[in-house]
C-alpha cells in the first residue's frame, strides 16, 4: 500500500477481524478516489487508487496463470475425469473451510488442485472489499454498477490482451471454485453469489458493447466479432454451473437419504441442516444465473447446445417458474421452482456427456 494507507495495516500479529476490518477501510479510501466522493475524505488521488486496482488487475492475472499451469483452466476443468481424479476431504469437491483462508500449499501432485482452490478463493477474497462497493459510497442512479463496469471496461497494455479484461479473469477464478468446492461448504455459496454477480456485469458488459437491448434473449447475434470471446466465457460458465447443479442435487439427495444417520458426517442435526440450506441457496444462486444468460443471450445457448439439450433447458426453467408461482411463503416457492430445476431433464439428463 502507499504510505498513506500503510497507516490502516493491521499489525503482523493483529487477529483476522483486524485484518479484514483494514482492509475494507483501505478499499472505502480507493473506492472514494476513484469516485471522487469528498464526502468520504482519502488521502489517495485518482491516479494512485487507480494503480491500485491496476496492482489487483495484476494479482488476478497472476492466479489465472498459476491455474492454467496447472492443467485447470475454463475448458480442463470441464473434463469430468480430471475432477474426479482431484481427491479431497470434502462431500463431492474440495473442502477449503468456512473461516479465514490457511497459506497456499506447495502444488505437488493432487496438491495442486488444493493449491490452486485456495489460491482463487484468497484472490477473490481480496477483491471483494474493492469491487462490492461500500454502501455509504453508493448515490442514487446506480454508481455502484457503473463503477465497477468503467473498472472492468479498462485494458492494461503491459498484460495485453491474452486474458481479457479483469472481469474475465475473475469469472475464470469463480469458475475453478465452482467445479472443485465441495457444495455444501459457506465458499460454494460465497463463490455462486459472486459469480452470479460477475454474469449479471458480464451480459451488461455485453450490452453495452453491442449497443443492442436484449429482451426476451434478443441482441447481437452470438460469437460476432465484437462479443466472441465473452460468449465463449458465457458459455463454459453455464456448463460449469449445469454440472455444478448436478452436484447440489446429488448432496440434497444424500443429506435427505440419511433418515437421521447424521453421525458419520456431521456433528449433530443442526449441523446437517446447515449445510442443506447452503446447498439450497447456492443452489438458487446457480439457477438465477442460467436464467439471466438465457433472457439476455437466448440464440447464444440456442446455437450451442444441442436441439435436444437447448429444448430440455427451456422446459426446465419454464416448469421452474410454474412451481415457483405455487402457495406458501417466499422461501417455500424459492425452494420449490430450485427443486422443480433440478429435477429436471436438463440438469439430470446430460451429466458425464
Amino acid at each position: 500500500l502507499p504510505p498513506d494507507l500503510a497507516a490502516n495495516a493491521p499489525s503482523p500479529a493483529g487477529s483476522s477481524k483486524e485484518v479484514n476490518h483494514a482492509l475494507k477501510r483501505s478499499a472505502r479510501l480507493v473506492n472514494a478516489a476513484v469516485l471522487r466522493q469528498d464526502a468520504v475524505p482519502t488521502p489517495l488521488d485518482e491516479a494512485g487508487a487507480n494503480r491500485i486496482w491496476q496492482t489487483l488487475r495484476y494479482l488476478t492475472a497472476l492466479v489465472v496463470a498459476l491455474q492454467h499451469r496447472h492443467g485447470l483452466g475454463v475448458a480442463e476443468t470441464l473434463d469430468y475425469r480430471s475432477a474426479a481424479a482431484g481427491g479431497s476431504e470434502g462431500l463431492a469437491g474440495i473442502r477449503l473451510g468456512d473461516g479465514n483462508l490457511p497459506g497456499i500449499p506447495s502444488p505437488v501432485g493432487t496438491a495442486g488442485n488444493v493449491a490452486c482452490a485456495t489460491a482463487a478463493a484468497q484472490l477473490l477474497t481480496l477483491t471483494d472489499a474493492f469491487i462490492f462497493v461500500d454502501s455509504m459510497l453508493v448515490t442514487p442512479g446506480s454508481v455502484s454498477r457503473d463503477y465497477v463496469l468503467r473498472l472492468f471496461r479498462s485494458a492494461d497494455d503491459l498484460l495485453g490482451d491474452t486474458q481479457g479484461t479483469l472481469l474475465s479473469g475473475l469469472i475464470r477464478l469463480s469458475v475453478l471454485l465452482l467445479a472443485s468446492l465441495e457444495p455444501c461448504s459457506a465458499k460454494f455459496l460465497q463463490c455462486a453469489g459472486r459469480l452470479r454477480c460477475f454474469v449479471g456485469w458480464l451480459l451488461a458488459l455485453i450490452r453495452e458493447t453491442t449497443g443492442l437491448a436484449a429482451p426476451d434473449g434478443a441482441g447481437a447475434a452470438p460469437y460476432d466479432a465484437l462479443t466472441e470471446r465473452d460468449d465463449r466465457l458465457l458459455l463454459a460458465t453455464i456448463l460449469h454451473v449445469h454440472r455444478a447443479l448436478e452436484r447440489c442435487g446429488r448432496i440434497l439427495a444424500l443429506f435427505e437419504g440419511l433418515e437421521g444417520g447424521y453421525s458419520d458426517l456431521f456433528c449433530s442435526p443442526e449441523d446437517m441442516t446447515k449445510h442443506r440450506r447452503r446447498v439450497l441457496r447456492a443452489g438458487h444462486e446457480l439457477r438465477e444465473i442460467v436464467g439471466a444468460v438465457h433472457r439476455d443471450r437466448g440464440e447464444l445457448l440456442r446455437v450451442s447446445l444441442s436441439n435436444r439439450a437447448y429444448a430440455a433447458l427451456v422446459r426446465g426453467l419454464e416448469r421452474s417458474g410454474h412451481a415457483a408461482e405455487r402457495g406458501g411463503n417466499a422461501g417455500a416457492r424459492k425452494e420449490a421452482a430450485l427443486r422443480s430445476f433440478l429435477a429436471s431433464s436438463w440438469v439430470q439428463g446430460y451429466v458425464n456427456v
